[in-house]
Formats: structure tokens, C-alpha cells, sequence
């Protein structure tokens, strides 16, 4: 049985409201190896897509329109947060196709804080929730965190308990089912959520096509 799932903030991806801190930071910030980067300007956006999808270049940047450098880091987010999604819908297509037991995936969406004021969803930001121990942080926590946290931690009690998610007071979490191209969204709307548009997957599905397997 497996839950598995990605955040709104990760990979690249951040809010937009961090985004002129971020420039301001790249100015003497050195990227290194391993970071996933993340592309401000349109030059940048730009010069990033035709170096990443050759070909399909054109086609990327036709789904993922900017005109400018503010509609670049939006883009550029958006493109990370779809890789994500779609990545592991079809993760979950192939593993269902070989085991019986029951997957679920989610989008985590609420945005914690950090120490530096800011709010993301960071990567790993959904763990302090699922174990309820919001206060092991010295963070500004508000009452929708700490309600957040109460059914987050009790949906992972409920699987570790029973092998289900799913309990008394908590909105409906299904199996994925590879038909279905819905994702459950944790911490906003709580509720299945498609993961993109079909033209978007069938874009990241061809693209994905034209790498080699690990």
C-alpha cells in the first residue's frame, strides 16, 4: 500500500510573493549541483526551456506563456508543480498496473512557516502536520495550522491503524485509479483536484517519453 504525494513549494516552484527576495538573492547566491533552479527573468525561463526540451521547446513555452519576467517565474513555477503532479499520476498508472493493493497521492498545499518569515509549502513541510507536533518548531503558528495539523495527523493515524486514510469527520480521500487523472489537495480544499489540463499531460507524458529510464 502506498501514500505518496508532492508540495506547491518545492522543486523550484515558490510562491510568487517570494519572488523578489529571490532575485534579490541570486545576485550573490552561486546555484549548486543539486539545487533545482529556479528561473526569475524571461531570459532565463527561456534560455532553460530550449536547453531542457530541444524540440519540444516551442510547444513547452506555447503551455507555459510569459511575456515578461514576472510572468516567467509564474510560469516557470507552474511548470515545476505540473512536472510533479503528472510525474507521479503516472508513476501511480504504472504501478497499479503490476499491483493490486490500494495507492493514494496527494498535492500538499498549505504553506508553513519558515524561519525567515516567509510561508511555503516547502519540500517536507506536510511532515510537522502529519505528526501533529507543530509546537517541536519556534515558528508563528495560527489557529489554521493547528487545524490543519489535527486532520492531517488524523488521516495518518487512520492508515497506519487500518490501512486507510479515511475516518469519521475527515473529507473523502480515494484510491487513485488510473482512469482518473485527480489528485487529492491537502491543506487547501481537501478534495480531489485534476492534476492538469489533458493537454498538459499528454505534453509532460510525450516529453517524459523522450528520456531514458534510470
Amino acid at each position: 500500500d502506498y501514500i505518496v504525494g508532492n508540495n506547491l513549494d518545492e522543486s523550484g516552484a515558490v510562491p510568487f510573493d517570494c519572488v523578489p527576495a529571490m532575485r534579490e538573492r541570486q545576485k550573490s547566491e552561486q546555484w549548486r549541483p543539486g539545487r533545482p533552479p529556479t528561473h526569475l527573468t524571461l531570459e532565463a525561463f527561456t534560455r532553460a526551456a530550449r536547453l531542457k526540451y530541444r524540440d519540444m521547446a516551442e510547444e513547452f513555452l506555447s503551455l507555459y506563456q510569459a511575456a515578461n519576467d514576472d510572468e516567467a517565474a509564474k510560469a516557470d513555477s507552474q511548470a515545476v508543480r505540473d512536472n510533479a503532479r503528472i510525474s507521479t499520476y503516472l508513476w501511480g498508472t504504472e504501478w497499479t498496473s503490476h499491483c493490486g493493493n490500494p495507492v493514494r497521492t496527494y498535492f500538499w498545499t498549505h504553506r508553513a512557516p519558515t524561519p525567515n518569515g516567509e510561508r511555503r509549502a516547502f519540500h517536507g513541510a506536510e511532515i510537522t502536520y502529519a505528526f501533529d507536533n507543530l509546537e517541536m518548531l519556534d515558528r508563528p503558528w495560527n489557529d489554521e495550522d493547528r487545524r490543519i495539523a489535527s486532520m492531517i495527523s488524523s488521516y495518518w493515524a487512520n492508515y497506519i491503524a487500518s490501512g486507510n486514510p479515511n475516518g469519521e469527520g475527515l473529507p473523502e480521500w480515494p484510491e487513485y485509479h488510473a482512469g482518473d487523472s485527480s489528485v487529492m489537495d491537502l491543506g487547501t480544499s481537501f478534495r480531489p483536484e485534476p492534476v492538469a489540463a489533458e493537454e498538459v499531460i499528454d505534453f509532460w507524458k510525450r516529453f517524459f517519453a523522450t528520456q531514458k529510464a534510470w
